[in-house]
């Protein structure tokens, strides 16, 4: 009797420290994962102009987004003097290099600044695929941890003479 619940405490006790060591290092490892993944990047005077019964417009960046919308960048007009345009932009999904400003006014001159996360020189394309996934194999590796901790537990559990 007493064999099972030293054995059950442990697994608890080992079960919570899984969960509040994944719960405390994972933003870590997912932030350090994306400061070595991304650089931050800035192209300035990117120029457009919106034509007769155009509200929008096209800007391209020099590199690639690392990201498939506008999450980590931040678009401003610079030229009207509109400040922050983030919100009414949005980023070509294929090519990840292309943003279209919204919202604008119809037969005007723009020039924007933005600000995004390129990805980092010394990470190659297929290296960079693969730490986009780090996430998700962290999130996979606490799961079979905490599946294969339950198991373990489940096998002494029934191994146990004293049952």
């Amino acid at each position: 009797m007493f064999r099972i619940l030293g054995v059950g405490m442990t697994a608890v006790i080992g079960l919570a420290a899984l969960i509040v060591a994944f719960f405390t290092m994972a933003p870590t490892l997912i932030n350090h994962n994306e400061d070595l993944r991304t650089d931050p990047a800035q192209d300035v005077a990117l120029a457009c102009a919106t034509g007769a019964g155009e509200t929008l417009c096209d800007i391209t960046l020099a590199a690639v987004h690392e990201y498939h919308d506008t999450s980590f960048m931040t678009v401003t007009e610079t030229l009207q003097g509109d400040g922050d345009v983030t919100a009414n932009s949005y980023l070509d999904t294929r090519s990840q290099q292309i943003v279209t400003v919204s919202g604008l006014t119809q037969n005007t001159a723009y020039q924007f600044t933005v600000d995004y996360a390129a990805q980092a020189a010394n990470i190659s394309d297929e290296m960079g695929d693969v730490l986009k996934q780090t996430p998700v194999l962290i999130a996979l590796a606490f799961l079979v941890a905490l599946v294969g901790g339950l198991g373990a537990f489940a096998v002494f559990r029934d191994r146990s003479p004293n049952r």
